[in-house]
């Protein structure tokens, strides 16, 4: 369906339902079941072939992502770092703007994960939580912290903390 809701037409995303974004009339979809790539189908043409926008060359997994003025930010993690990247489709240069070091973390330790992340206006807004691992290898969330940055990864601005 359009914004306007007109023209309604049946048009096939990924099974499982995905991760989705719009942008001047192009929606963006992929999830971690296609191994992290991203799609992205012409709304005006419900016909037009779904290209690959993102081939996930940088070993991240793909847990969340937005498109932001041609540029496509994604929260992911590799083996080493949770991290906020943002790509250009076009030449596909890639920026990282926010790391977070990935280590073994005993049971009864805490440590740190990038949770969420969601682009509006002239802000990325993120949480870090801070987790606590279980001797059963799960683990609690302690704190989350929320931040914001600008799109270029500047001016980095603690929000608020929320204990549990």
């Amino acid at each position: 369906i359009k914004p306007d809701g007109t023209e309604e037409a049946v048009t096939t995303l990924e099974p499982d339902g995905g991760i989705l974004s719009y942008e001047d009339n192009w929606i963006y979809y992929g999830s971690r079941s296609n191994d992290g790539k991203i799609y992205r189908k012409n709304l005006s043409n419900y016909n037009t072939f779904e290209t690959i926008v993102y081939n996930n060359d940088y070993d991240y997994s793909l847990d969340n992502f937005s498109i932001r003025d041609g540029w496509i930010y994604i929260i992911g993690d590799t083996s080493t770092a949770d991290s906020i990247i943002r790509i250009n489709p076009e030449t596909m240069l890639k920026e990282t703007l926010l790391e977070i070091p990935i280590n073994s973390v005993p049971s009864g330790k805490t440590y740190e994960e990038l949770w969420e992340m969601t682009v509006a206006d002239e802000w990325i807004y993120y949480t870090i939580q801070t987790r606590l691992q279980e001797t059963d290898g799960s683990s609690s969330m302690i704190t989350e912290k929320f931040y914001k940055m600008k799109h270029d990864g500047s001016k980095k601005t603690f929000i608020r903390k929320r204990d549990y």
